[in-house]
C-alpha cells in the first residue's frame, strides 16, 4: 500500500471491491516475503510429537481466548473464514464442545488464523476484519457472525461491523491500515511449522486433529488431556 493511498483516508462511501482488492494485496505482500511458497503447504514435514507442539503453541498476551483463561485445557483452531469445512465444524461439534466444556470452564478456545489466499481470496482480509473488530471488543462475535453468514462477500466486512455497533471509522482505518497483515501471516507461519496443512485443524495439548469431525472424535482427547 503506497503513502499516497494511506493520506487519502479511507471512508464508507470507497467502493468495498477497492477496499478487498487493496487489503489482498498488502497481504499478498506480507505472505510472499515471509512465506516464499505460501499458501502451498505441501512437501516434506517434520514430524513432531505432542510435548513438542505443545511448546510452540505458546499463549499470547495479546490473544482472545474464548472460555475460562486458566482453564486446564487449551483448544487451539487453525482457521481459514471462507472455509466450508470450517463453517461447518461451527455449525455442529463446536456447539457440543462450548456447551460441555467452555461454558464449564474446562476447556479454553483459541483461534489461530489461516487463510489460504491461493483458493479464498476473502479468506485474509476477514481475518484482518476479525481482528480489528478485536479492538473494540468484539472478535468472537464478528468471528460467529462470518460463519453464521449464508453468503460470504467483501461487503459483509463492513456490514457485520455495521451489524455490531463498531465504531465504523476506528474499524475502517485499521482495514485500511493493514495493521493486522503481519499477525495474520505469523499464524499462518506458525501453522506451517506445527505440520497444518488445511482447515479446520485443531490441537488440544498439543494433539492434533484435522477436519471438521464430528464431536464425539473431539471429546476423547479433551478427556485424555483433562486426567
Amino acid at each position: 500500500m503506497t503513502e499516497e493511498t494511506k493520506k487519502e483516508g479511507f471512508s464508507l462511501s470507497t467502493p468495498v471491491a477497492i477496499i478487498i482488492a487493496g487489503l489482498f494485496i498488502a497481504g499478498a505482500v506480507v505472505y510472499a516475503n515471509q512465506n516464499p511458497q505460501a499458501p502451498s503447504v505441501s512437501g516434506e514435514e517434520q514430524s513432531l510429537s505432542a510435548r513438542e507442539t505443545q511448546k510452540l503453541l505458546t499463549v499470547r498476551d495479546n490473544d482472545y481466548i474464548l472460555g475460562n483463561p486458566d482453564a486446564p485445557v487449551t483448544f487451539f483452531e487453525f482457521g481459514d473464514f471462507e472455509c466450508p469445512f470450517c463453517a461447518k465444524f461451527h455449525q455442529e461439534a463446536r456447539k457440543d464442545l462450548m456447551e460441555k466444556y467452555v461454558s464449564t470452564g474446562q476447556v479454553r478456545v483459541i483461534w489461530r488464523h489461516f487463510p489460504l489466499i491461493s483458493i479464498h481470496p476473502l479468506a485474509e482480509p476477514m481475518s484482518e476484519a476479525a481482528e480489528c473488530a478485536g479492538e473494540q471488543g468484539k472478535f468472537w462475535e464478528y468471528h460467529d457472525g462470518i460463519y453464521e453468514s449464508p453468503v460470504l462477500t467483501a461487503q459483509l466486512l463492513l456490514t457485520l461491523a455495521q451489524n455490531l455497533g463498531l465504531n465504523m471509522e476506528q474499524f475502517t482505518s485499521c482495514l485500511e491500515s493493514g495493521k493486522y497483515a503481519q499477525k495474520v501471516a505469523d499464524d499462518f507461519d506458525l501453522g506451517q511449522r506445527v505440520n497444518v496443512s488445511g482447515t479446520p485443524t485443531f490441537f488440544i495439548n498439543g494433539e492434533q486433529i484435522v477436519g471438521a469431525v464430528p464431536f464425539a472424535s473431539i471429546e476423547p482427547f479433551i478427556l485424555k488431556a483433562l486426567k
